[in-house]
């Protein structure tokens, strides 16, 4: 049967339509972003709704998963972007059930301009929950954890880029295996029993303060970015702490402990760049020498110490000599730190003799201390050649200063 010139027409037009929707079909990009841009969870009932699974027992929590949120940049020629609700991309609180967030994908490029824009924000609960398998880039805080008192919580396999932590009044949390890279700071602070195991921090330190039976173990600390001072893992005035078996890489160790804390503090096995972190509390009559080279030194309350043939460098502070009386630090070479040298606190009767200090913010750095002599040492291409706070009776001798903008400053 032939068609007629009329049915001909209408039969074309159908397959040119046809064709162009078939056509848009597939060139329109297949659109992954959810909307709306945030996720907001402050009752059991509203974890329910946005779980994919579970019942929210311990042993079945409730599933959060398959996300893939990105917060565009704050252009509001192009965009209209909404600011955090809460600070944060994901919230969750005042909740009773246990829950697993996995396998998201949360990318923040702009929102508003707050001092703290988390990704995820977790506070005020009591029950176990674990944070797995996902990717985290940008948002300032990255994630926040506070009042949280909840046994065998797991933060776990994540990869997070530029984006910090921040963990506030907790207890009980461990962090396992994840990797952090341009991720600012982790704080801890007034926290108990928390765990760092096995994490890899890329330009990434720890800052602990103010908390207690805190294990860091078996964790990479790594800086490519000589001396900058990112990437150090630091403990501020806190006990029952274990700091063993972790690698640093152009990066430090700082133990920042009141005397009270030191005692406590279980420091071993740590490497930096290749060499041992060598940590000396209450010791009398101890000697420091090529035996032994080590990659950064701390020297607490002890009496009568030589130190000498060290050769330190890419670290924080390479050696740190903080309530001691009679020390001694000769023939040796600190280079290449994000601050001082040699730093002198609270200390007695400190003698730097015969040394190299080079590209450091200071080469020796003195607070607090009585009776510092500082002779034969070359100095070269420094802001500070020594720069102390509140010390008394400095002896100088025969020093060399090369590109050295300040020789000494005391105040």
């Amino acid at each position: 049967m032939r068609l007629n010139l009329s049915y001909k027409r209408i039969f074309l037009i159908l397959i040119l339509i046809i064709g162009i929707g078939v056509s848009i079909f597939i060139i329109l990009p297949i659109i992954t972003d959810e909307e709306p841009y945030f996720i907001t969870i402050k009752s059991d009932e509203h974890l329910k709704i946005w779980s994919n699974s579970g019942n929210g027992t311990i042993e079945n929590p409730y599933i959060i998963e398959g996300h893939h949120i990105t917060i565009p940049e704050n252009d509001f020629d192009v965009y209209d972007v909404p600011c955090f609700p809460e600070n944060s991309v994901i919230s969750i609180y005042n909740i009773t059930k246990s829950f697993i967030l996995q396998n998201n994908h949360i990318v923040v490029k702009g929102g508003c301009n707050r001092v703290q824009q988390y990704i995820i924000s977790i506070s005020d609960i009591s029950v176990p929950f674990r944070i797995q398998n996902n990717y985290l880039r940008g948002g300032y805080g990255g994630i926040r954890l506070h009042n949280i008192d909840a046994h065998n919580s797991i933060i776990s396999n994540n990869t997070i880029y530029y984006a910090g932590l921040t963990i506030s009044n907790s207890q009980n949390i461990s962090f396992i295996l994840n990797q952090y890279i341009y991720s600012y700071s982790q704080y801890a602070f007034q926290c108990n029993n928390i765990n760092y195991i096995q994490n890899h921090y890329y330009l990434t330190s720890i800052n602990i303060r103010e908390s207690s039976h805190v294990l860091v173990y078996d964790n990479i600390f790594e800086n490519d970015e000589t001396y900058s001072g990112w990437s150090r893992l630091t403990l501020w005035e806190s006990k029952y702490c274990t700091i063993t078996n972790n690698t640093l890489i152009k990066t430090g160790l700082e133990l920042r402990n009141f005397d009270t804390f030191y005692s406590s503090t279980i420091v071993s096995g740590n490497s930096i760049n290749g060499k041992p972190f060598g940590f000396f509390y209450n010791q009398s009559n101890t000697m420091i020498n090529s035996t032994i080279k080590y990659g950064q030194i701390k020297l607490v309350k002890c009496y009568n110490a030589i130190i000498t043939d060290q050769v330190i460098s890419e670290t924080s502070s390479p050696l740190m000599i903080e309530n001691c009386t009679k020390t001694t630090v000769t023939n040796s070479t600190f280079s290449h730190c994000s601050w001082a040298g040699v730093n002198i606190k609270s200390s007695v009767n400190t003698s730097i003799i015969n040394c190299f200090l080079e590209d450091n913010y200071s080469g020796v750095e003195g607070e607090n201390s009585y009776g510092i002599i500082i002779k034969s040492n070359l100095f070269k291409e420094l802001m500070f050649g020594v720069f102390l706070k509140t010390c008394t009776l400095l002896t100088m001798e025969d020093n060399v200063f090369e590109k050295v903008d300040t020789e000494i400053m005391s105040w």
